[in-house]
């Protein structure tokens, strides 16, 4: 659609990737404070989307940060549900609940998966099966874990 996109990660892996897999029209990064801070002072839109397992997400975007984003930009924190991954943004219900601060809209998706259920379902089935078929094929604990194996109760 004509946007200039950056993408910040720490996996330097996964960067590598991206941008091997888009013929590098998606300009990537490592995603250091420095290489933060100079890119969301000309976004227009920045997606959050930060996951530590079994811990609140780091703050990206600092109040300080903040305050020398453009006006007019929209930050779009897809971390709301461990806690947001800005010093502003805030779960503000179930839903989805934008608001500006500053000049700039903060918007949480609570429980974005949900919003696209089937398609969720379709990615969590490919992600999970090829695990429950090695096990079930072990016939470890999983397998015997289980009620119904192939169709047949075991």
């Amino acid at each position: 659609m004509g946007a200039t996109v950056h993408l910040l990660d720490k996996n330097t892996d996964r960067l590598e990737y991206i941008s091997h897999f888009t013929n590098e029209r998606i300009i990537t990064s490592v995603a250091t404070k420095h290489a933060i801070e100079k890119y969301i002072q000309f976004a227009d839109v920045v997606i959050l989307s930060v996951l530590v397992p079994g811990a609140l997400p780091p703050i990206i975007i600092d109040k300080d940060m903040a305050r020398r984003m453009r006006k007019g930009t929209v930050v779009i924190d897809f971390a709301i549900d461990q806690g947001g991954a800005t010093a502003i943004t805030r779960a503000r219900g179930a839903h989805i609940d934008p608001f500006v601060e500053n000049g700039i809209t903060y918007l949480a998706i609570p429980n974005a998966p949900a919003m696209v259920a089937r398609t969720t379902s379709k990615a969590l089935t490919l992600a999970i099966m090829p695990i429950l078929k090695s096990a079930m094929n072990s016939k470890d604990r999983l397998y015997h874990a289980c009620y119904i194996y192939n169709r047949k109760k075991i």
